[in-house]
């Protein structure tokens, strides 16, 4: 039997999955699979030769580090956003998440900023500065129960 049958392996088959095959992926490989004959005198000059030196690159990198200490997160824009402009204010059946016809001006991620005091407290049972002291994740837990998350 041939070397490579004795082994279990097919004559197709080699270790590395390329065989002896002139095709390579690696490009440390000498194969080519362009015969010497395909190749022009201009193609092998272009070939030869060396590529010159960048003159755009100066030397090594370097990085040059802001003057100033970059802020490490982004501002709270929900925050911003309630002290700076008022909301309109829209009846509650208006603000339903099943409404999906909701007013232009709306905010979709804030919809409690629209409702009146009146209705804030009596549908979220407690006041403004008590809903915005609670966690995110609280108030998100009463917007759910209340259809307007």
């Amino acid at each position: 039997l041939p070397p490579s049958l004795r082994n279990g392996y097919s004559s197709d088959f080699s270790f590395s999955g390329l065989g002896d095959k002139t095709h390579s992926t690696e490009f440390s490989c000498g194969k080519s699979d362009i015969s010497g004959d395909s190749i022009t005198e201009g193609d092998r000059r272009a070939l030869g030769a060396e590529l010159p030196a960048s003159s755009t690159y100066s030397g090594a990198l370097s990085y040059h580090y802001p003057q100033q200490p970059t802020r490490r997160s982004l501002p709270n824009m929900a925050h911003s956003m309630l002290v700076h402009e008022p909301a309109k204010i829209y009846p509650y059946h208006l603000l339903l998440i099943t409404n999906y016809r909701l007013p232009s001006d709306v905010d979709r991620c804030n919809l409690e900023r629209h409702l009146s005091d009146v209705e804030f407290e009596a549908i979220l049972q407690c006041t403004r500065p008590e809903f915005y002291r609670m966690p995110q994740w609280k108030r998100n837990d009463m917007k759910r129960r209340a259809r307007l998350f």
